[in-house]
């Protein structure tokens, strides 16, 4: 999917289609989670998840 759209949407300038091309989920500290990418993707490829990120176990910190 390559309209773009995500990007043009994102007010902070953030190439959302390069992450996913890439596969990636969006990780960027500049992403302010207005979910303009996901409302205005016509392919339904954007998705939103609440919970922990299993897939990179090294950013969980684990109580002691």
């Amino acid at each position: 999917m390559d309209c773009k759209a995500c990007d043009k949407s994102c007010p902070m300038d953030i190439k959302v289609s390069e992450y996913i091309q890439k596969g990636l989920r969006i990780t960027s500290s500049e992403c302010i989670i207005c979910l303009n990418c996901v409302k205005v993707c016509p392919n339904d490829v954007l998705t939103t998840s609440n919970s922990i990120d299993k897939k990179f176990p090294e950013f969980i910190n684990y109580a002691q």
